[in-house]
């Protein structure tokens, strides 16, 4: 009889101590869980490496609060820009991300706002239509592509696109515009400064 007892007890010692466990993991669980929620909520905006999660710029600002620039395309010529203006850095060799734009070259001095803004207003970049894709892109294999970032004071963004097989994937002037970006990246990174790029779309 004691036997049966010393036996129960201990199956009933192995099973508070298996539920204690179990409690446990799923503490570290919530644990892990809850920070990486709070990675993803506190994320930085104003890092171009979220910029794509940025809210969404709604009515018309005023283009001296642009903050953020990022301009990349691959016609008529390739080239990829990004601009901190108000961290007064230009980066080279930018990549497009889900998040935002990766980042990997260290900042240059960028000390040309004036210049920037001047070629924006320029070409009316606000009166853009916000995309110019009117194919599908399951309908062709190679195309061109556009994208145009640009960040206010408030964290907000406009953005810029257009892709396909077809010139309407493009606003007016758009080549001008084009010349006018590589030729102020070029005053700054060099005439080289696209040499060795893999450019993705």
């Amino acid at each position: 009889m004691h036997r049966y007892l010393y036996v129960a007890l201990l199956v009933l010692i192995m099973l508070l101590a298996g539920c204690n466990g179990a409690t446990e993991d799923q503490k570290n669980h919530k644990k892990i869980n809850s920070k990486e929620n709070d990675s993803v909520n506190n994320i930085d905006i104003y890092d171009f490496y979220y910029i794509n999660r940025a809210p969404e710029a709604k009515g018309r600002y005023d283009i001296n609060e642009v903050i953020k620039f990022y301009f990349s395309t691959n016609s008529p010529i390739s080239t990829s820009t990004a601009i901190d203006i108000k961290n007064n850095a230009i980066y080279k060799d930018p990549t497009s991300s889900t998040n935002g734009i990766i980042i990997l070259e260290e900042p240059i001095e960028f000390n040309n706002k004036k210049a920037l803004l001047n070629i924006l207003e320029k070409y009316k970049v606000q009166e853009w239509k916000e995309d110019y894709t009117t194919q599908d892109p399951d309908s062709y294999q190679d195309g061109d592509s556009w994208k145009l970032l640009l960040q206010f004071e408030d964290g907000t963004v406009e953005t810029y696109r257009g892709q396909g097989t077809i010139d309407d994937i493009f606003p007016k002037d758009f080549n001008r515009f084009v010349e006018e970006i590589d030729k102020l990246a070029k005053e700054i990174l060099g005439e080289d400064y696209m040499n060795d790029v893999h450019w993705e779309p």
